[in-house]
């Protein structure tokens, strides 16, 4: 076999249908900016159950759009360290200061004491990432916390379509959220991004910057300087069929993540994250703690190699305060233990909502093998 790290799964019978509406797009000429995204940003919001949705171009557009309409220029975000290059960068590209927090090793997401100690007088807001698709069990607490301290919070839920905390959707604990509908995502328009919100005001600004700064109605005027973030048509008919097949999508995968937490929990090397208590995972990706003495870099070459899997790329491997292009941001004295142990001793394993039993179990068999008959120890 050869098994992918991720898969888009798409079936024949919505391929099908996708293609001719496809065909009506291109034979209307009406490619973007029409009916159908209009159609995702409601379908999507009403499904999250938020007030409204706003379609951008990708994930880091819709952090970045959110930040330049609630106006963070010259103010402090707190953000956490293990988090992706696209989260921190948005703060800075909207004009203000991400202050990294280090995170929890066990819910993936800060902690309110951790939070606390990050927060100063600049302090505008804190974004919280569902990292792999997980709800910190803290996240009521945060928003409340937040609500006490008048900032803001903002969800990051690029890895999170159809992750819950006792049976509240991602996307709906905060201002404001950010969805990333990037290939590899659990639905996907190819490429693009969404933002949720009940803000009729962050909508209304966040449509504007998308849109070279116009006004709905007024093509001729720019009152705000904006840029041009929309997705075409053909990206959000993409989308609704996605989000029609979520649920069908995610139980897929947690199919395979559930084989993969029994044939590991008692495997040596190897040991399944625990998803919290009454959280509900998207498993976008598969996290598994390995021990200290596993050569990860050797453990990725062999299976590569020997076995033809590809594993996921880390959640993540090195942390924002360790990027070079973050290196200004950074004190010297700031510690981040709890965020670089977790860099330093997890795993992804392939899953997808194309993935089948047979893969998962030849994937569990190859690495047992590994372990048994290659040097993958340091």
């Amino acid at each position: 076999m050869e098994i992918p790290a991720a898969k888009v799964h798409i079936s024949d019978l919505d391929i099908k249908e996708i293609l001719k509406v496809y065909e009506q797009i291109l034979k209307t000429g009406q490619l973007a900016w029409g009916r159908y995204n209009d159609q995702f940003e409601a379908d999507f919001a009403k499904y999250i159950g938020v007030d409204y949705g706003v379609t951008a171009n990708s994930g880091a557009s819709a952090l970045e759009l959110i930040l330049r309409a609630y106006n963070i220029k010259d103010k402090e975000v707190i953000v956490p360290t293990n988090t992706n290059f696209a989260t921190a960068s948005a703060v800075i590209l909207s004009g203000g200061k991400p202050v990294f927090c280090d995170t929890d090793k066990n819910t993936l997401a800060p902690r309110i004491d951790q939070i606390e100690q990050q927060l100063t007088a600049k302090t505008e807001g804190l974004i919280v990432v569902h990292i792999g698709g997980i709800i910190t069990p803290e996240i009521e607490a945060i928003a409340a916390f937040c609500k006490d301290k008048k900032i803001f919070l903002m969800e990051d839920a690029s890895h999170a379509h159809s992750s819950e905390y006792s049976g509240k959707k991602a996307g709906t604990f905060s201002d404001f959220s950010a969805f990333s509908m990037f290939a590899s995502k659990v639905i996907t328009c190819g490429e693009g991004g969404i933002i949720t919100t009940n803000s009729q005001e962050i909508k209304e600004l966040t449509l504007s910057l998308r849109n070279q700064g116009k006004k709905r109605g007024n093509n001729d005027w720019h009152y705000l300087l904006g840029s041009t973030y929309r997705i075409t048509e053909f990206q959000a008919i993409l989308g609704i069929y996605q989000l029609k097949r979520i649920i069908e999508l995610r139980s897929k995968r947690e199919e395979i993540a559930k084989f993969y937490d029994n044939e590991l929990k008692s495997f040596p090397y190897i040991r399944p994250y625990i998803v919290p208590e009454k959280v509900t995972s998207s498993y976008y990706k598969y996290m598994a703690w390995i021990d200290n003495n596993v050569d990860l870099d050797r453990l990725w070459k062999v299976l590569k190699e020997e076995y033809k899997i590809s594993l996921s790329a880390l959640v993540y491997k090195v942390p924002c305060h360790k990027q070079p292009v973050f290196k200004d941001f950074i004190d010297k004295d700031s510690k981040y233990p709890e965020a670089e142990y977790f860099c330093s001793n997890h795993i992804c394993l392939p899953i997808s909502s194309a993935m089948t039993m047979d893969e998962a179990a030849y994937v569990v068999e190859s690495i047992k093998e590994a372990f048994k008959e290659k040097k993958v120890l340091k």
